[in-house]
């Protein structure tokens, strides 16, 4: 009886199958793997948004949310003075900051940057006590409501998302 030292032409197609197969799947999954950071970030922004927004309704205060060039903050009004004080993370019990880009806690966040914010020409977002959004300076001072949507527009790579505050209703929505 012979003894076989190699792979027949049969075993060898069917094995060039199944990794052909497995590269169709694998493939597309990696190219959007930026893409996929993009929307997790979108969504965290999103939920954050909706935390502060039912937090002022909830406790009766203004809510703002401060943006700069490599994150947010959340800050509430004391009501005795004009200067907001930081939000405490209610899970994490450390201060409510969010970093991408270089200063992200995640990876998630580390491929995004927070590319431009246009509440009514500036970058902090207030919901008030009713729930309604608005604009001020990053002191709190100088409130305004918004007479047009607001937008947050994140970046990873050449792929953008934006997130829009609609004026009176605070609805929050992604394109």
């Amino acid at each position: 009886m012979l003894k076989r030292h190699a792979f027949t032409l049969i075993e060898l197609l069917i094995v060039l199958t199944i990794v052909g197969i497995a590269a169709l799947v694998v493939v597309p999954m990696v190219s959007s793997h930026g893409e996929m950071r993009l929307s997790a970030a979108a969504r965290k922004v999103v939920a954050d948004l909706q935390y502060a927004q039912n937090m002022a309704v909830a406790s009766q205060r203004t809510y703002y949310i401060r943006f700069d060039d490599v994150g947010y903050d959340l800050a509430r009004s004391t009501g005795a003075s004009t200067e907001p004080e930081q939000v405490v993370h209610p899970v994490e019990k450390t201060p409510f900051v969010v970093g991408f880009a270089a200063q992200a806690k995640s990876d998630a966040l580390a491929a995004v940057a927070v590319d431009s914010v246009d509440f009514a020409g500036r970058s902090v977002l207030r919901f008030d006590a009713t729930g309604s959004p608005g604009t001020s300076d990053p002191d709190g001072d100088d409130p305004a409501t918004l007479g047009v949507a607001g937008v947050i527009v994140l970046r990873s790579g050449d792929r953008t998302i934006n997130i829009r505050v609609e004026p009176f209703t605070g609805e929050i929505s992604v394109e």
